[in-house]
């Protein structure tokens, strides 16, 4: 007896939607360079010792890893109850 062949794939599509936060200000993240300089996110990344982030207007930015004050950027976002966890500095990548 041969198995009956399997139901093509059909594609879908799913759209969320969630509340605009580009009012509430508790929701962005705080990135404090190690010369005092603030940088506002909505998101981050991190890609061979690079920050990369995109600011609330939309523009992106970068900073290098090593020059974040990690102590400051810390505290700036754990007073809004958000964390950033950035990956210590690769040697591989300096």
């Amino acid at each position: 007896m041969i198995a009956p062949l399997p139901l093509p794939t059909r594609p879908e599509l799913h759209v969320y939607s969630w509340p605009d936060s580009g009012s509430d200000p508790s929701t962005v993240f705080t990135i404090i360079s190690k010369d005092g300089a603030t940088s506002s996110a909505v998101a981050v990344w991190v890609q061979n010792n690079t920050v990369s982030f995109v600011a609330p207007d939309g523009t992106v930015g970068e900073l290098a890893l090593g020059s974040i004050d990690r102590t400051a950027t810390g505290a700036a976002n754990g007073a809004k109850h958000l964390t950033l966890s950035l990956p210590l500095e690769s040697a591989r990548h300096r």
